[in-house]
């Protein structure tokens, strides 16, 4: 009977673990994005053949009512419209966002950004002395880069201005004037200095995903009753499980 007590316990545990770790990344959907209307055009690249719009710097852009030195995109083939209020929109500082279809990390759900690490460093670095167009558009191609890739099978992200070209490459560590384009020089930082933003306005409407800095005056909302319940429940388990081994190895 000792052995099923254990078992049971350790069962309870488990779950209880699972469950909180599942919950503690979670993030509601309510957080307030307002995107202004300032953004660049998309003459820089081309992806799958075509130019689909513009990129980063967005602005002037505000969460929660908080200005945002900046926000750049980590998503082409969805769409995001400025200036609009995302008043729905789910922000997580873990590298996760919601992506829809022709993206590496689609699911219809949160999702790792791929090279996330690499992301946050070459915002790091680049974001804030990025004041030219043609720094902020090799910035957002770097980006991209990352996620996608360089003109690879399926993604086939290329960069057509050679001045964007070269600014990008330097950025990545590269020879500005290699055709070759790697993020073997590039280095990685922190995802959790990073907001990672899905906007929404409430519908099941996939938008663009972005990111921009983890501006600790930009507060979100607080997880919901339920992952403190059942966080709580693992911690329980815990508790449990070490009373009832400490009384079996003391029997």
């Amino acid at each position: 009977m000792r052995t099923d007590r254990l078992s049971l316990w350790s069962a309870v545990t488990v779950l209880g673990l699972f469950a909180s770790l599942a919950c503690g990344t979670r993030a509601r959907a309510d957080n307030d994005l307002n995107l202004g209307g300032n953004f660049n055009s998309g003459g820089f690249y081309t992806f799958n053949g075509s130019s689909p719009g513009g990129g980063g710097p967005i602005s002037p852009s505000t969460l929660n009512g908080v200005a945002l030195p900046y926000v750049y995109c980590i998503d082409i083939p969805d769409n995001v419209y400025v200036p609009v209020d995302y008043k729905h929109s789910t922000v997580t500082n873990n590298g996760y966002a919601i992506v829809g279809p022709g993206n590496p990390q689609s699911n219809g759900g949160l999702a790792l950004t791929p090279n996330a690490g690499t992301i946050a460093w070459l915002l790091t670095q680049y974001a804030l002395t990025a004041t030219t167009t043609t720094k902020q558009d090799a910035l957002q191609a770097a980006i991209w880069t990352a996620i996608y890739g360089y003109n690879t099978p399926g993604y086939a992200l290329v960069v057509t201005n050679s001045a964007v070209f070269q600014q990008m490459q330097t950025d990545l560590g590269n020879n500005p004037y290699s055709s070759t384009v790697t993020l073997a020089h590039a280095g990685t930082a922190s995802v959790s200095n990073f907001y990672w933003l899905s906007p929404g306005d409430g519908s099941s409407t996939i938008y663009q995903a972005l990111v921009t800095a983890n501006v600790g005056g930009a507060t979100l909302t607080a997880p919901e009753p339920s992952t403190f319940a059942i966080a709580g429940l693992g911690a329980m388990a815990f508790v449990a499980y070490g009373l009832r081994r400490r009384e079996a190895l003391g029997a």
